[in-house]
């Protein structure tokens, strides 16, 4: 709506989880975590990304045919979110990525609101299993709740999601991940940075920040944390 392109347009900075402009460097940096490595490239060298992926080498001619039917994964995934077996459905591209590409149209400064390899040490924790008397507990609790509702919680996600009802949205959530880990590592540890970040940008600059709705609701959710720090 006009309301975004106001608002995004009286900022000086534009704040997101991570900036587009590092991901594909941060792929192959051999200090991330193995999980982020495996989705990204692999290339050799410390200068690996630039120096081979745009080097000239003259192909022979029979290697021309795979060359010219080869789909650059990497980029088209990276970019435009292209997979071959629903990409005739996707949308243009990420809207995180559509809302940094408007503040580099218009000038704006992009800043990170929590470092890549932070973030992926603690999404791998948030995966961690819990105690698995907890886990069990929770799993049936669960089962008996999208039993009493009509539709998947995912369907419930994405209507409390176009609603902007944020309380739903934390409680669906919860029931589609119960673990305490994941609340804590992919949820409030992560909070407690992007809040804190958010607050230190603010002192200097106006910022549009721009995260993940499961990162707004609930005492330790950011517009909370944010309103702690007044």
């Amino acid at each position: 709506s006009d309301s975004f392109f106001i608002a995004i347009n009286s900022a000086g900075i534009v704040a997101l989880e991570s900036n587009p402009e590092l991901w594909l460097e941060s792929m192959n940096d051999p200090a991330m975590s193995s999980s982020l490595r495996k989705r990204g490239p692999s290339v050799s060298g410390p200068d690996g990304l630039y120096s081979n992926w745009f080097s000239i080498v003259t192909p022979k001619a029979n290697t021309f045919r795979g060359m010219l039917a080869r789909d650059p994964n990497v980029i088209d995934g990276l970019l435009y979110r292209q997979s071959s077996g629903t990409k005739n459905f996707e949308e243009d591209t990420y809207l995180d990525l559509f809302i940094f590409q408007s503040g580099k149209k218009l000038g704006k400064k992009i800043s990170s609101l929590e470092g890549l390899k932070e973030s992926e040490e603690l999404v791998d924790k948030a995966f961690l299993p819990d105690n698995e008397e907890e886990d069990e507990k929770d799993l049936i609790k669960m089962k008996k709740m999208m039993k009493d509702m009509d539709g998947s919680l995912y369907e419930m996600m994405e209507d409390s999601y176009r609603r902007g009802d944020l309380d739903m949205l934390d409680s669906v959530s919860t029931m589609m991940n119960p673990g305490k880990n994941y609340r804590k590592y992919m949820l409030d540890e992560r909070n407690i940075i992007m809040s804190h970040n958010m607050d230190s940008l603010m002192k200097k600059n106006v910022v549009f920040s721009a995260i993940g709705a499961a990162h707004l609701p609930g005492e330790m959710g950011v517009i909370e944390l944010l309103r702690r720090k007044g």
